[in-house]
């Protein structure tokens, strides 16, 4: 029982690290960039923070965002899918986001995009970490 509880434990923190398990992914993956810096309203609530995007490939249908505590990857911050209008996402535009609250001190707080086409197939990815301190 230990051992499937172990192995259990291990899959789902893979799929909450890579932030778009299970969807099949280009083999002509384009590497995005991603910005983005916490506002007065983004920490320690559900209100997402600006996110910038560059490098976005053509036919991007939804962008896909997963957030992590590097410190304690296992709590789900959450993210959210949109339909791709642009390249920023405004402040709140993440409905399935619970913003960085670390109980002391700065933690790391790394953010993961996706891009979809239309068929679901993920055709960009991109990252950025930003410190976090209440």
């Amino acid at each position: 029982m230990k051992s499937f509880i172990v192995a259990t434990s291990i899959v789902v923190g893979l799929s909450v690290l890579t932030g778009c398990a299970g969807a099949p992914v280009s083999k002509n993956l384009v590497k995005m960039d991603v910005d983005f810096n916490w506002t007065s309203r983004s920490g320690c609530s559900a209100v997402s923070p600006p996110i910038n995007l560059s490098n976005v490939p053509a036919g991007t249908q939804q962008i896909k965002v997963h957030m992590i505590d590097k410190q304690y990857p296992m709590f789900n911050h959450g993210g959210g899918e949109v339909t791709y209008a642009g390249n920023t996402l405004p402040e709140g535009a993440l409905k399935s986001y619970y913003g960085p609250c670390p109980p002391n001190g700065s933690h790391d707080y790394e953010m993961t995009v996706n891009a979809l086409d239309a068929n679901g197939v993920v055709v960009g990815r991109g990252k950025a970490v930003r410190a976090f301190s209440k």
